[in-house]
């Protein structure tokens, strides 16, 4: 029994040490997710400065209206406020980071966003799901606490066991001199005893009471085991699922990114030639702004989705 609460503290600590990656990962993805989006709210930025200036300088020949220069401002404005939004967003994320990794604070850190890495396996949920929960260390808990109320049931019919007790001894006695003569002349013995102890009474009482509590206990420990592992399955089914729906959301945003940046670059060239009014530009610098973020947001879904899998599956 000391054995196995040996090896369930061995695998307390390593789910332990389990959800403290998957808490640092998330921390720190968000941290890099936060960067990233302000990145992107400067890039935004840049884009309308530039139309700003061209904007002012057409209606100072009269080649635009006052109107056009207030729509590219109310637009610089808005951009204005969500580079502030997203740089407070990417100093509450570096404080958190520092939260969870003992840090203090007001430590200054900063993330590497090249520093993540795309994940590499498959994206078959069906294929994902069929990975063994047998390597979670919850599944070892489970399985030693079943064992160890097995071992309560022998450890209580025991107290109630016949028990055998063998006694040997051997005596010698030898007597003081008087007058040169001894008073006891040298004289051994050697006695030989068994005991047998059958405890009727006290387990006809109290003995089958306890040994019934005990596999009662055995019972639930077995029922509460099949439960859990019913519950990690669908766990792991689970986050099989959300991975695979991640790497799939991360391909189709990637393609959004890649066709505004296109929808972009052709919409300027069309309104630096007149072929295109101001606001339909103004909404495809929106579009692709959205689109950069939305793949952002994808990707650190992406990641997050992967750590939560390796832990379903106990390869943490």
């Amino acid at each position: 029994m000391s054995k196995i609460g040996k090896e369930m503290a061995a695998s307390n600590v390593r789910l332990t040490e389990s959800q403290v990656i998957v808490n640092t990962t998330e921390a720190y993805l968000l941290a890099v997710k936060a960067k990233q989006l302000t990145e992107v709210a400067r890039s935004y930025k840049a884009l309308l400065d530039e139309l700003q200036k061209n904007v002012d300088a057409a209606v100072k020949h009269g080649l635009k209206t006052r109107n056009d220069a207030l729509k590219v401002q109310v637009k610089r404005n808005e951009v204005e406020l969500n580079i502030q939004k997203a740089d407070n967003a990417y100093r509450l994320a570096c404080m958190n980071l520092c939260q969870v990794t003992g840090l203090d604070l007001n430590s200054n850190i900063s993330v590497d966003e090249n520093s993540v890495k795309e994940t590499g396996i498959g994206s078959d949920a069906k294929a994902l799901s069929q990975a063994s929960i047998e390597s979670r260390p919850e599944f070892s808990i489970l399985s030693n606490k079943t064992k160890l109320a097995q071992k309560k049931v022998k450890l209580v019919q025991s107290d109630y066991l016949p028990t055998v007790a063998a006694i040997g001894s051997y005596s010698y006695l030898d007597g003081m001199e008087l007058a040169g003569k001894k008073l006891f002349k040298g004289n051994g013995a050697f006695s030989v005893g068994v005991t047998v102890k059958i405890p009727v009474i006290g387990y006809l009482t109290e003995g089958v009471h306890k040994t019934r509590s005990a596999r009662a206990e055995q019972r639930i420990a077995q029922l509460e085991q099949e439960e859990l592992n019913e519950k990690m399955t669908l766990e792991l089914t689970q986050c099989a699922n959300n991975y695979s729906e991640s790497v799939l959301e991360m391909d189709i945003t990637r393609k959004s990114t890649i066709q505004a940046e296109e929808n972009l670059k052709m919409s300027k060239q069309q309104y630096e030639v007149g072929l295109e009014p101001l606001s339909d530009y103004l909404e495809a610098q929106a579009l692709w702004q959205s689109a950069k973020a939305n793949e952002i947001e994808a990707r650190y879904q992406n990641q997050l989705a992967y750590m939560k899998y390796l832990k379903a599956k106990g390869e943490l």
